[in-house]
């Protein structure tokens, strides 16, 4: 297959195929889709804020993506003098503890023992306050003891902030959504990467083999006879000894989710098939997006995606079985 490479500054490289509308991959495959290298270095339930500290950093940005409201993250230690002090004088107020009822998740964070988040957050002294959105994008960091009115009047002018910036974060929404509209076109032209065929069977990555597009990067048509099954999703090879490979390490070769898109899980906790159309390669594996707008956002950060996805809890877990049993690492 041919293929541009663009490497972007940010260190995502993207892979542009032959257009939609005028070339197809070797034996009738699918257009080659605009294919991202993205190669940076519990259960939750729907809920309403908690209006206190939380103590899992996973749970607690789970909530706060569902809930659409920033999270605060707070780096502490049982040793640390000042972060005691900040602890009675500041954080267990009535008033902050409204605050994480109606606006924002926190989550407080023992830095002895968490320090894949110190190293991740890159916190040098305690306590610091890392406040987040529900992308993992940094909107706000401070660093040291504060008092109760100066913490309240931070919280404060955050959330008028961001209430002003909400108009133009929807006018950005409606422009990447006309952009997805304009690539994808109709929907015709973009093909799921779980289909229904034969029996009811879902076949992932509609007939194509993983194995091809995993260590060819190409789209390449499976054949009948050879079939392999992975999680009751059946994938087809171009050869038995294909299908061996396949079966020996499954992992290695399926989509993520088998396919599905993992921004609409992580965001809905809903399971939608992503397209073909839309891919992105990150670690040496192959994601799938309903959307170029969710592609988008993973690209933006796609370790928070990955890290934070929890999948106990799904809304559809009957279209789709398989995502129960399915990981992201």
């Amino acid at each position: 297959m041919t293929a541009l490479f663009l490497t972007v500054a940010v260190g995502i490289q993207v892979v542009f195929g032959p257009s939609l509308s005028t070339l197809l991959v070797d034996n009738d495959g699918p257009p080659a889709s605009e294919m991202g290298d993205v190669d940076l270095a519990s259960t939750m339930p729907a809920s309403s804020l908690q209006g206190k500290w939380m103590l899992s950093f996973e749970e607690a940005a789970k909530l706060a993506a569902r809930e659409s409201v920033p999270l605060i993250v707070h780096f502490e230690a049982s040793w640390c003098g000042p972060c005691r002090q900040m602890e009675g004088s500041v954080l267990n107020k009535t008033a902050v503890l409204e605050q994480l009822s109606q606006r924002y998740v926190g989550v407080r964070v023992d830095a002895d023992h968490h320090p894949d988040l110190v190293s991740r957050f890159q916190v040098t002294s305690l306590p610091t306050e890392v406040i987040i959105n529900d992308s993992g994008d940094e909107l706000a960091r401070y660093v040291g003891i504060t008092s109760l009115d100066s913490y309240l009047a931070r919280l404060n002018a955050l959330a008028a902030s961001r209430s002003a910036s909400d108009a133009s974060q929807s006018q950005k929404a409606d422009s990447e959504s006309a952009l997805a509209e304009s690539e994808s076109g109709d929907d015709d032209k973009t093909r799921s990467c779980l289909i229904v065929r034969r029996d009811g069977k879902m076949v992932g990555l509609g007939g194509y083999s993983p194995v091809a597009l995993i260590s060819e990067r190409t789209w390449e048509k499976g054949q009948d006879a050879y079939v392999g099954s992975f999680e009751n999703v059946d994938y087809f090879f171009r050869s038995e000894a294909e299908r061996d490979q396949f079966i020996e390490s499954p992992e290695t070769y399926i989509p993520r989710l088998h396919g599905c898109d993992p921004v609409s899980l992580y965001l809905k906790n809903r399971a939608e098939a992503g397209a073909i159309e839309f891919g992105a390669f990150y670690k040496g594996q192959v994601y799938f997006f309903a959307s170029l707008q969710n592609r988008q956002r993973f690209q933006r950060n796609p370790e928070w995606f990955a890290s934070i996805l929890l999948k106990d809890y799904v809304d559809n877990p009957d279209q789709l079985p398989f995502i129960q049993s399915s990981t992201v690492e």
